[in-house]
């Protein structure tokens, strides 16, 4: 099984963190402010993904036990300051928003059974084990891969609102 489907997904949320974070705030003071706050821990959360969700990923695939929860840390620690700093209602609410997709998206990669992926290739293809298995991997791995796609796209429609309020 390829990491490469994976791998898309990872892209996906780095590529949504870093557009947010080049997005210039406009508009009252009030919103400024917080577009302020919200894009520099965008910045950081998009510095603290860099190649690591990537590597984290690849290295789950063949067989290493990865702690998402730990990969996923300092993008929440910095979401969870920019939350505190945010007061503006609007820019707050869009924030959170975001937040919880990126909090659910971890989520999601934590609960995944990688292991799977280990053990098909472990056994030998064209035996009965490796042809029971096989159809089971695959369903579970599009039913993976279609969560994550899902997360991309929700983090994709929560960065836009965000990106709204700032060029209001």
């Amino acid at each position: 099984m390829s990491a490469r489907p994976f791998l898309r997904v990872g892209f996906g949320l780095a590529a949504s963190l870093l557009a947010l974070s080049l997005t210039a705030c406009a508009g009252g003071q009030s919103v400024a402010q917080a577009c302020l706050q919200t894009n520099v821990a965008l910045a950081e959360t998009n510095a603290a993904l860099g190649p690591g969700l990537d590597t984290a990923v690849q290295n789950a695939i063949s067989g290493e036990d990865v702690d998402f929860g730990e990969v996923f840390d300092p993008i929440n620690e910095a979401l969870s300051t920019a939350t505190d700093a945010v007061s503006n209602k609007e820019v707050s609410d869009a924030l959170a928003a975001f937040t919880t997709e990126v909090e659910s998206f971890g989520t999601t990669l934590e609960e995944a059974d990688f292991q799977q992926f280990v053990e098909l290739n472990e056994l030998e293809p064209g035996s009965e084990e490796y042809e029971a298995t096989v159809d089971e991997v695959e369903t579970a791995s599009l039913e993976l891969y279609d969560k994550l796609d899902q997360h991309i796209t929700d983090l994709t429609n929560a960065g836009d609102q965000i990106t709204t309020i700032c060029q209001e």
